[in-house]
């Protein structure tokens, strides 16, 4: 079930504007901040 719940939260992601890009760094920031409880739980760097 967790699955389907992500794919759900991506294809919004992907979806909540039509013909604007999203970066792939703010599709996996969105998505690790929905399973922490504040943002200093994580940090994402760029290589």
């Amino acid at each position: 079930m967790q699955g389907c719940q992500q794919r759900k939260r991506i294809q919004a992601l992907l979806t909540r504007t039509a013909n604007v890009s999203v970066g792939i760094a703010s599709l996996v920031h969105d998505e690790v901040s929905v399973h922490a409880q504040h943002d200093s739980q994580f940090v994402i760097r760029r290589p």
